[in-house]
């Protein structure tokens, strides 16, 4: 906690090599307690997906973008939390989209659902 604390205040401060230096280190610690609970049979779902759904937007900050894609494709796989999925799957689409991936619904290809409800739901090119 006191790494992202450390992180926030240097990107508040324009600090940003710093900022992403210290949201590293701060996404290595998170990830490593996330990888420890994934691993933990004793651990609840609850607690390995919040983990991980931190993990991923912590790395998202820290530009690690396929890092944030693998952790929160990792915890969905593995049956995120319901609580959190929504959560999981932000974090994955806002990683692929800082890729400059643009990603589609399979509902493009159905003409019976109105244009504009697909444009809502459709992450463009950054």
């Amino acid at each position: 906690m006191d790494t992202m604390i450390d992180a926030m205040r240097a990107c508040q401060l324009g600090e940003e090599e710093i900022s992403v230096s210290v949201y590293t280190k701060a996404f290595e610690l998170e990830n490593q307690a996330a990888l420890l609970a994934l691993a933990n049979e004793n651990t609840t779902t609850l607690t390995w997906s919040v983990l991980c759904r931190s993990a991923a937007w912590i790395a998202i900050r820290a530009g690690l973008f396929d890092e944030a894609e693998k952790i929160a494709l990792t915890a969905l796989a593995r049956g995120a939390h319901p609580e959190e999925k929504a959560k999981l799957l932000d974090a994955l689409f806002m990683a692929s989209q800082k890729q400059g991936y643009r990603l589609r619904v399979f509902e493009e290809e159905n003409p019976d659902i109105p244009v504009a409800k697909i444009k809502e739901r459709e992450l463009l090119n950054v």
